[in-house]
């Protein structure tokens, strides 16, 4: 065989292993497309039930720490505040208090630091109930559902979760710290970035200022709305933890990875209630 022929037919051979290649690539994509489509639809029906008001979790937590207001012991009231006030660090005498009050504080308060990197696949495997996790999604949202947050510029439409762990931030916005509220303070909401337009916070690095935020959460007992208006949006170490704390003026606070991968910069948002 001659050496033009042998070129001809490896030229052939490498051009057939990139289409197939192409094709597989394709194939991957529109599938990792699907599934972030029905996890958007999966967050989206959340959003909705949480908007009206089916998941009363902060409702049924108020409640509780109401009747320690008003019949509590004084040992009982000193650890609600503390647990109201991110102060309780567990001593182990107040743990009992704070389950009752904050279920299951140490897994739904979890270290900050201690958040795993996710993918697609991690929020399509939990929700799908794989690898250990069979119900927990469900489970979350019954227990844990404090809200919903809706950012239409970046067609972002989430529920609010009670408390910053591994688990809540595969389901939705988690709050950051116990007894936050939309009526007071800085109300701080954390997402992952996934990498897909919409998809938890993936979307909130191309937030522009002046956007429009609504935000759903139960507040003395009853479904509240507050609205916001985006007043800046800047690029952190995620060392500067002085963004989670609390503020005397209210705002909202938002915070999410620069990029869907290993980054030591967050993206965060801070807007002002209209």
């Amino acid at each position: 065989m001659s050496k033009k022929k042998i070129f001809l037919w490896v030229g052939a051979g490498v051009f057939a292993i990139l289409i197939i290649l192409g094709i597989i690539l394709a194939g991957n994509t529109l599938h990792k497309s699907k599934q972030a489509n029905e996890a958007k639809d999966s967050y989206s029906e959340a959003y909705n039930k949480a908007d009206k008001g089916k998941y009363d979790s902060t409702k049924k937590l108020e409640d509780k720490a109401k009747d320690i207001e008003k019949s509590g012991s004084k040992k009982e009231k000193k650890a609600l505040k503390n647990a109201q006030d991110g102060k309780s660090k567990g001593k182990s005498k107040d743990k009992s208090l704070l389950d009752k009050v904050y279920p299951n504080k140490d897994e739904v308060y979890g270290k900050y630091n201690g958040i795993n990197r996710v993918s697609l696949d991690d929020v399509r495997d939990f929700m799908d109930g794989k690898n250990g996790t069979k119900g927990q999604y469900q489970r979350v949202l019954d227990n844990y559902s404090t809200g919903s947050i809706q950012i239409p510029s970046i067609n972002t439409k989430l529920p609010i979760v009670e408390g910053t762990s591994n688990q809540h931030l595969l389901a939705g916005a988690t709050t950051f710290r116990p007894g936050q509220s939309i009526t007071h303070g800085n109300y701080v909401l954390l997402g992952h970035n996934v990498g897909y337009d919409g998809m938890l916070f993936s979307s909130l690095p191309q937030i522009k200022k002046g956007a429009k935020i609504t935000v759903n959460s139960y507040a003395d007992g009853k479904m509240m709305q507050q609205k916001y208006k985006v007043t800046n949006k800047e690029t952190v170490k995620a060392s500067q933890g002085q963004v989670l704390d609390d503020t005397d003026d209210r705002k909202l606070t938002l915070i999410t990875c620069d990029a869907p991968h290993e980054t030591p910069n967050r993206v965060v948002v801070t807007a002002k209630p209209i």
